[in-house]
């Protein structure tokens, strides 16, 4: 851009001559070299006198052959061309105020320029800081991280402290079922009015008392190759509501759904199979609630015992209490 504005400037300051002056002063030049350039005349000797006629016509033809003599060369002069002037001092004024304002742009652009460097110097320590402070904040998410696991882990401690508190010190109920291991000829090992109860022990073994206790049970006699019965209709057994730490073991009887003696000595001989079986629900001193499950079957087992005599023989039948269905129906809580 300098360079092109100096080249306007100088093609704005060279003189503008019209071209025909210039042709006219070189003819005028010429012509005067011509003339100055002619040979000198040269002495002649005295002639005859002639006559009058001859007189004439010899100036006549002297006067035609003499050179014409200039002292000093014509001055040409020619009147000023004012427009061509006006226009050259245009030209210079355009040119002048062109540099001008070329300068001004660089000058613009040179503080446009100054004040990126300093805006980059500003941006760099930005950056700069940024970066710093960007490490200091992964330091501390570090740190805060570390502090939260350190948290949890403590949580997590806590939480297991709390749920070994609890367990240690809540209120717990098992239960066994009443003869497990008899020997009597019929689940309960008597004949009346009746032909017999199911019964299980119910036992509070827990520091704490439980509370909002409640106990179904049922007895279902059915075929061998039947499928369980399902855990529902049970009868309320009417246990007390609190039950205190230490309390005496409770005992829990249904009726056996047995109405004569065939279907009493069909089910001694296990020709039919008696299930009993019952929930326990209460709250322990933590507000928690806990279901005790228990599920029976009444297996009777059957021997022949050879006495010291080969040909004598006792028979006899054992029956007990056996576990039966899934896991979640046999749980102490």
């Amino acid at each position: 851009m300098k360079v092109v504005a100096l080249a306007v400037l100088v093609l704005a300051l060279l003189p503008q001559h019209p071209r025909q002056d210039t042709q006219q002063v070189k003819q005028q030049s010429n012509g005067s070299k011509k003339v100055s350039s002619a040979p000198a005349a040269m002495p002649k000797a005295p002639a005859t006198p002639k006559t009058a006629d001859t007189d004439s016509a010899d100036k006549s033809a002297a006067r035609n052959d003499e050179p014409i003599r200039v002292a000093q060369p014509i001055a040409i002069t020619t009147k000023p061309d004012y427009a061509t002037w006006i226009f050259s001092a245009l030209l210079v004024g355009v040119g002048t105020f062109q540099a001008y304002l070329l300068f001004g742009t660089m000058r613009a652009i040179q503080r446009q320029a100054d004040e990126m460097q300093q805006q980059r110097v500003l941006m760099h320590g930005q950056l700069t800081a940024m970066q710093g402070a960007s490490a200091q904040t992964d330091k501390l998410i570090e740190h805060a991280e570390n502090q939260v696991r350190a948290l949890i882990d403590s949580a997590k401690a806590a939480s297991d402290s709390i749920t070994f508190l609890k367990r240690k010190e809540r209120a717990r109920f098992f239960v066994v079922p009443f003869d497990l291991h008899g020997m009597q000829a019929t689940p309960t090992g008597f004949y009346g009015d009746e032909y017999g109860r199911a019964t299980v022990q119910l036992t509070h073994v827990g520091p704490t008392d439980a509370f909002n206790v409640v106990g179904q049970i049922k007895a279902v006699v059915q075929l061998p190759g039947d499928p369980l019965p399902e855990m529902l209709e049970m009868v309320d057994v009417g246990l007390p509501t609190v039950i205190k730490s230490g309390h005496k073991p409770v005992k829990l009887s249904a009726r056996i759904p047995v109405d004569d003696r065939e279907k009493a000595d069909a089910l001694k001989e296990g020709k039919t199979t008696l299930h009993f079986f019952g929930v326990v629900t209460y709250e322990d001193v933590f507000g928690e609630t806990h279901a005790t499950r228990f599920r029976y079957v009444w297996r009777p087992h059957f021997y022949k015992m050879a006495l010291l005599d080969e040909s004598d023989t006792v028979e006899g039948s054992s029956s007990r209490w056996e576990t039966c269905g899934p896991a979640e129906d046999n749980q102490a809580t």
